[in-house]
């Protein structure tokens, strides 16, 4: 059965603290610094005349431009100005001042990686954890006076994980130092040292679970409140007492207070926030002890309902983004609240209301924004390696998550954990994890990994819910639950392959699965780069791979085609992330999408997938309100069987509504309208008013409108609205399709002849000065392969086929005069550009451009056809690298061949770019290139 988890998400105002304490001493500032020297297991630090440089904390080797400067060049990623991998040594003197005597005192250093610590040369320990703070207990070795403290940090000690994004250069980079708060914690030698807090949402109970520290070697006593702090009240909480002794080093103590049910509850249209108080006074040496934390608690309850999730038992669907660690400036995630309330409020401009961390686990600070925006977090553990249940791999994340849990588990906006991304191995140490972490915390949601096992998927004992690209049912039969995918994943999905439509869904993948399904990496559709950002890489990562790419576009002459390449791929890939979007919305019962990406991944081959770049920072492809449209917590859906339409049909649409908004919407009247492209309607109406129930896909009716009207090729555009009233915006949503006349003629003109192959024949009508147009009926060898979406990931990764980037037109060339386009491709050319065999133009004239480009990867950078023009000889020769007469049943092939067609006889008939034969027979004749 799906577990319900309810949660009081604890933020501490004195963010992280390691224990209870009165006062901090900040070690920010200048460190005397040593790259390199004995490190493994070193039991002394570096003499003190050792260390001939400095270096400023928080911060990392990189940002203090330590180490020679980098002049690699990566090609796949960014590269590092001043890459260190290997022991670093910080030191510095504290001076301890009297009024700290008798006190704990800890140091605390909010993130880094392996560190050794010693205080006047003698070794404090060491710890390893990359998702969690190091702390340090230094009580014994920091005595009143001046002291030396000295910490290793060795980036080239790495836990057995693999290539996580903790740790990647792909992404975040291997970094040294450290980031963060760094300080000494005084506290009194009883302290509070760790509240846990459990809530019953439904009876409204709040359980407190509270350890308390004792370091005196003496048993002792005292009175805990756990109530509201004094002020105004945001709730009128009971509050609950008791009396305690601990009678060794620490003692557990259970307590439970009663909150009103009239308490406001945390989710993501309401991320309420109630401050409780936590106090304890303690009698220690006969002297009374006053310990407090003050905690913000969100009050919520998220859980597996079915096949969907629920919060605060109302169904949610998770509208999310992975997040890979992509912060070029610094090479590590902001430590601030303001740095993630940035990000996450741009993510919530796009819809987005729920964020995976691929491989890596974020700071404080972001789960502290996402509480006080309303964000779901699914953390995941920094590994990339298969569990073999009893190597130090497994019990290396056994431990780091149970660190996560007890460091961050509290806050409301964490929801999921997962082991791993993409990981085969032992399921059942893996299972043996998730029971584990399900009995000690409840209060989220476990899967084993994201996509694990995804080349024959599965669904894991004991799992939670399921992150996956497909489902495999009992018979054997995998579906896909997003639409595109690599080759080496193939099949492809339905974006990258006809037939096209509106009417997709994954109803029948989710079938039988009974936890909730997400769609793993969802999307991946490369834009092209924009060198313009170029300039923008002013921190520690400079983007050398983007000017190899523009390096290798200039020597190929088409530099200046670069933003326009941006524009057109950008284009398409808007246009594929909304279907993917709506594919999974359209789909009843299914848990949400995490999209790869919204923003850029610039590693991996240099994956530039997003509609934002590395900076979060648009790239004017489209703007948040209108990509809102389709990603947003109530979306009205049209679902249609094409988007190309004769003129002779009725188009035919049913209006759905996904609705996981804050309520239900009482008596929606639906209105639609059909317009062309000068604005004049077509058709319009409006859709009974009915109820539409909060938490899944509602059928609104049907839309049925003559075509019969649109006389000449048309883009119509459909708009479909649901009022809300006065105190909500209409939810709005608009469809292109494209209209063309039945009966096409496809006669040539008595001046223009029709060629199928590029031969003798052919040459010799343009020798003899006639008007061709060239449209192969058969594979032409300089030609690639055709396809509609734009590459997958990235080439240098995986070498899809067709691997191109879409189509870029000269909208207001007179061959397209009628066949209305922009300037990218869209769905009335999906069957064409899949039929196409773009022809490899490499060796025309530098200024040489076809009517319509195919824009290749950056990987290739060729310079591609699909239609184009040349003067040959005393002929004019017009190209189609699509058999247009062999997709004749597609009313959009005819038109663009009529049009095509009358260009050609026309007057306007004059290519300005004259080619040699023996150019056009390298081109047309010649070897696959």
């Amino acid at each position: 059965m799906p577990r319900s988890v309810a949660v009081f998400g604890l933020l501490v105002l004195s963010s992280l603290c390691a224990a209870t304490h009165g006062e901090t001493l900040s070690l920010a500032g200048s460190w005397r610094f040593m790259l390199g020297g004995a490190a493994r297991n070193a039991e002394t630090p570096p003499e003190l005349d050792s260390f001939s440089d400095t270096i400023q904390l928080p911060g990392t080797t990189d940002e203090n431009q330590k180490g020679p400067e980098n002049p690699a060049r990566e090609t796949g990623r960014l590269t590092r100005l001043h890459p260190y991998t290997g022991p670093a040594w910080y030191d510095r003197d504290v001076t301890i001042g009297q009024e700290w005597r008798d006190q704990r005192i800890v140091l605390f250093l909010e993130r880094t990686k392996y560190t050794r610590v010693f205080v006047d040369d003698r070794p404090q320990g060491s710890q390893d954890s990359l998702a969690c703070p190091h702390v340090y207990d230094l009580t014994a070795a920091l005595a009143p006076g001046k002291h030396r403290l000295t910490i290793l940090v060795d980036n080239s000690r790495r836990p057995p994980v693999g290539d996580p994004h903790q740790l990647s250069d792909q992404t975040q980079t291997n970094w040294n130092g450290i980031i963060g708060r760094i300080e000494l914690q005084a506290m009194p030698r009883v302290w509070i040292d760790d509240v846990q807090v459990y809530p019953d949402v439904a009876a409204r109970k709040v359980r407190a679970r509270i350890t308390i520290g004792n370091m005196t070697g003496k048993p002792t006593e005292g009175e805990l409140d756990f109530c509201e702090p004094a002020g105004p009240h945001v709730v009128s909480v009971s509050p609950a007492h008791m009396a305690f002794k601990v009678v060794d080093q620490s003692a557990v103590l259970n307590v439970e207070c009663n909150v009103p049910k009239n308490a406001r509850l945390w989710d993501e249209f309401h991320p309420n926030l109630i401050p409780l108080l936590v106090s304890a006074t303690i009698n220690v040496g006969g002297r009374s002890t006053q310990l407090e934390e003050v905690v913000l608690v969100g009050l919520r309850d998220f859980k597996a309902k079915g096949t969907q999730f629920a919060v605060n038992g109302r169904t949610t669907f998770l509208r999310g983004k992975h997040d890979a660690c992509v912060f070029p400036l610094t090479g590590h995630p902001p430590m601030d609240v303001a740095g993630w309330s940035r990000y996450l409020t741009i993510c919530k401009s796009y819809g987005i209301n729920h964020v995976r961390f691929h491989t890596w686990c974020p700071p404080d600070a972001a789960f502290t924004a996402a509480d006080k925006l309303g964000v779901y977090l699914q953390p995941e553990l920094p590994n990339w390696r298969p569990f073999d249940g009893k190597s130090e791999h497994d019990r290396y994340l056994r431990a780091e998550a149970d660190r996560i849990l007890q460091t961050y588990g509290n806050h409301p906006s964490f929801v999921m954990l997962s082991l791993g991304n993409e990981m085969a191995g032992s399921s059942q140490a893996m299972a043996a994890i998730i029971a584990h972490l399900q009995a000690i915390d409840p209060r989220h949601l476990y899967a084993q990994g994201s996509n694990n096992w995804f080349w024959k998927p599965k669904l894991a004992q004991g799992d939670d819910y399921w992150t996956t690209v497909r489902t495999l049912n009992e018979r054997g039969k995998v579906r896909s639950v997003r639409g595109s995918f690599a080759d080496a994943d193939a099949p492809c999905g339905h974006v990258q392959t006809p037939p096209f439509s509106a009417d997709f869904d994954y109803r029948a993948a989710i079938a039988g699965v009974p936890v909730p399904v997400i769609g793993h990496e969802v999307g991946q559709y490369t834009v092209y780069p924009d060198f313009r950002e170029i300039g923008k890489y002013t921190g520690v990562l400079r983007a050398r791979n983007f000017e190899i790419i523009r390096g290798k576009l200039k020597a190929q002459g088409m530099l200046d085609q670069a933003d326009d390449f941006v524009r057109a791929s950008g284009a398409l890939a808007v246009i594929c992330y909304r279907e993917e979007v709506e594919a999974a919305l359209r789909t009843p019962g299914f848990g949400g999408f995490q999209l790869l990406d919204l923003q850029d991944f610039p590693g991996q081959g240099t994956a530039l997938v997003g509609i934002l770049n590395a900076f979060m920072e648009s790239k004017g492809l489209i703007d948040p309100a209108t990509w809102r449209e389709c990603c947003a917590e109530t979306v009205v859906l049209a679902r249609f069987s094409k988007y190309t339409w004769s003129n002779d049909e009725t188009f035919s649409a049913t209006v759905e509504v996904a609705n996981y908004g804050p309520a239900d919407i009482p008596q929606a009247a639906p209105s639609w309208s059909l317009v062309d492209s000068r604005g004049q309607s077509v058709a319009s109406s409006k859709l009974p008013a009915r109820d539409i129930p909060q938490g899944g896909v509602t059928s609104l009716g049907s839309i049925h409108a003559s075509l019969a009207a649109c006389k000449r090729p048309e883009k119509l555009t459909l708009c479909i609205t649901i009022p809300r009233g006065e105190t909500a915006p209409a939810v709005v949503n608009h469809y292109d399709i494209w209209v063309y006349p039945a009966g096409v003629e496809l006669a040539p003109p008595r001046n223009v002849v029709i060629a199928y192959a590029w031969n003798k024949a052919t040459q010799e009508l343009l020798a003899a000065g006639k008007r061709v147009l060239l449209v192969p009926d058969a594979d032409l060898p300089g030609t690639l392969p055709g396809g509609f979406a734009t590459d997958f990931w990235c080439w240098p990764m995986f070498h899809n086929q067709p691997g191109t980037m879409g189509l870029l037109c000269n909208p207001r060339h007179a061959a397209l005069k009628e066949f209305p386009t922009e300037f990218h491709s869209d769905w009335q050319w999906a069957n064409i550009a899949c039929a196409d065999r773009p022809v490899v133009l490499d060796k025309t004239p530098a200024d040489f451009r076809p009517i319509v480009q195919v824009v290749d990867n950056f990987g290739r950078n060729h310079k591609l056809g699909l239609v184009f023009e040349a003067r040959v000889g005393p002929g004019r020769l017009l190209v189609c690298s699509c058999d247009l007469p062999g997709l004749h049943d597609c009313p959009e092939a005819r038109q663009l061949f009529r049009s095509l067609l009358d260009y050609a006889a026309s007057d306007a008939f004059r290519p300005a770019s004259s080619l040699p034969p023996e150019v056009l027979q390298s081109v047309l004749g010649g070897k696959n290139q």
